[in-house]
């Protein structure tokens, strides 16, 4: 039997493609799962409007049939958002859909929604970020001094946090629970605390 020079034939070597293309690793979008939700109705701007406690009673009443003294009414404080438009968007011709192997538009619009749900998270993320109170773990106080070796999250920073949300009246988002949202990295250091791992954080 000859042998064929493959070579000699190149033109007739073709890829054989999957129609299926690869998926895209996206980030899980979590900055805003516990926030309080605006309706935009069109008008320039959405206003929150929250009433705070009101003082303890502490004296008893006189007796039956006379009224209390009224207690002072409880402040109301107001929080104004204005909307701002983001956006991206991608151009095309009628040539792509005739000679496109890939399906172009329909990856093109899930590229798309992917873009406008991380860059929300991030918005929301910054300004989350922006306007916290920081706390450093370790020896830390600004975040370039941060010693990535020794200024880890450990179990007595997560319970002194706990402490200081409670200390403040703060109530938990999630049912019985503070969120946290944490890196990759630090919930691996958690993981491998000690004292972390003996106790129920559920208990605090």
């Amino acid at each position: 039997m000859a042998a064929i020079n493959v070579t000699a034939f190149s033109d007739a070597l073709k890829t054989l493609y999957d129609k299926r293309l690869l998926a895209v690793a996206v980030p899980r979008f979590v900055h805003g799962r516990w926030a309080e939700v605006g309706t935009f109705t069109g008008y320039s701007a959405v206003e929150f409007r929250k009433y705070g406690l009101m003082d303890v009673v502490t004296t008893a009443l006189s007796g039956e049939g006379v009224t209390p003294d009224e207690s002072r009414a409880p402040a109301l404080s107001t929080t104004t958002l204005t909307p701002s438009l983001y956006g991206a968007w991608l151009g095309y011709t009628k040539e792509i859909q005739i000679k496109a192997f890939d399906p172009i538009l329909s990856e093109m619009i899930n590229r798309l929604g992917e873009q406008a749900a991380l860059s929300v998270d991030t918005l929301v993320r910054n300004t989350m970020v922006g306007s916290a109170t920081t706390d450093y773990a370790g020896g830390a106080t600004t975040v370039g001094n941060i010693d990535t070796t020794n200024d880890k999250v450990s179990f007595t920073d997560v319970l002194a946090n706990i402490t200081e949300l409670k200390a403040a009246e703060a109530r938990p988002a999630d049912g019985p629970y503070f969120p946290v949202i944490i890196h990759p990295y630090t919930f691996a250091t958690l993981m491998q605390d000690t004292m972390f791992q003996r106790t129920s954080l559920n208990l605090l």
